[in-house]
């Protein structure tokens, strides 16, 4: 091999190296949601559901509250289910904190049973929210509730 091959292909070699090593570096982005807009979505607006209606959307300090009326043939249930953020391993989820039908509390053991099946749920439909609003891979750094407002930080590596 030539002198001159041999160089240009130690460079080569070495700028791909340095490449594949050293990361991009990542950028924050900030998304932003009134509780106006929540009430606004689709899915609010229109439940999947017919026995579902009078949806809201209640974004408070630390929780978001959404209050609902479930109406089957021969019962109807007023229900107000409290939510609250966790992220993990930079995806963003929701525990059921507390919920109350008609009034009356719902059990410990019931709001785990509820937790245990809507965790894959909620990540999968937080994932495509996201992803209408930020192109490419993300991860969740971190989010902020208050009066009114949730404000959710993204990191895109």
């Amino acid at each position: 091999m030539k002198p001159l091959t041999k160089f240009l292909s130690l460079i080569f070699a070495a700028a791909f190296l340095f490449v594949a090593v050293v990361p991009a570096a990542a950028t924050q982005q900030t998304i932003t949601f009134t509780e106006a807009e929540a009430n606004q979505a689709y899915r609010v607006k229109n439940p999947p559901r017919r026995t579902i209606s009078n949806v809201y959307v209640d974004i408070q300090e630390g929780v978001v509250a959404i209050t609902a009326k479930i109406t089957f043939p021969k019962a109807a249930y007023d229900t107000v289910s409290v939510f609250e953020p966790v992220i993990k391993r930079g995806t963003l989820t929701w525990t059921l904190k507390s919920a109350t039908v008609n009034g009356q509390p719902v059990p410990s053991d019931v709001l785990a049973a509820i937790n245990a099946s809507i965790v894959p749920a909620w990540r999968n439909y937080v994932q495509a929210v996201f992803a209408r609003r930020i192109a490419g891979p993300f991860k969740v750094e971190g989010i902020t509730l208050s009066a009114d407002v949730a404000t959710v930080m993204i990191i895109k590596p």
